[in-house]
Order: C-alpha cells, then sequence, then structure tokens
C-alpha cells in the first residue's frame, strides 16, 4: 500500500504528503497556494486566482468510501480526499483558473 503500512510511515508523515500533493495539484491548476504553519487550524490550505479563494480541508484516506473523519464542514470549502493510489477527490470540484 503507498501510503504506509508495509513500511510503517508515521500518520503524521502521510497526512503531510497528502499536502503537498494537493498544493501541487492547485499550483498546476494555476492557483497561488498557502500553506498554514501551524498543526492545527481551520483548514490546511488556502488556494486564490481570479480573485477567488478557496479553504481546502485535505484527508489522506484509505479508500473512496472513508468519509475522512469527522468534519466541520463550516470551517473549509473544499474537502480533498488523497487517495492511496494518488488521485485527488476535490469536492466540490476546483475549477482550473484563468489567468490574465
Amino acid at each position: 500500500n503507498r501510503w504506509g503500512e508495509a513500511h510503517r510511515v508515521s500518520p503524521t508523515w502521510v497526512g503531510c504528503a497528502g499536502e503537498l500533493l494537493v498544493a501541487a495539484d492547485m499550483i498546476r491548476r494555476g492557483y497561488a497556494v498557502y500553506h498554514s504553519m501551524a498543526k492545527i487550524g481551520p483548514f490546511d490550505l488556502y488556494a486564490y486566482a481570479d480573485g477567488i479563494g478557496y479553504r481546502i480541508e485535505v484527508r489522506s484516506i484509505r479508500s473512496e468510501t472513508q468519509p475522512g473523519g469527522n468534519l466541520d464542514h463550516s470551517r473549509f470549502d473544499v474537502l480533498a480526499r488523497v487517495m492511496p493510489d494518488g488521485r485527488i477527490l476535490c469536492e466540490p470540484d476546483v475549477p482550473i483558473a484563468v489567468r490574465n
């Protein structure tokens, strides 16, 4: 499994890797991405482009049916679930930014 069962990777490391994957995906989509420096906070990433910003909560999960834990949806705009195979599922989907 890519998320560490075979190598006993710390869940904290798995979470950090998921945040970096989502940040890279948002940059690829044309957004400037800001990452929380604190371990605690209302969301993990902030992505901004074209006058629109998204507060993003990242969850690295084991399957598409896993909800990703208890979530307060009022604290973020987008839930980004990172699958064990590296795919990223955003709910709702985030459009590609139009750069002017």
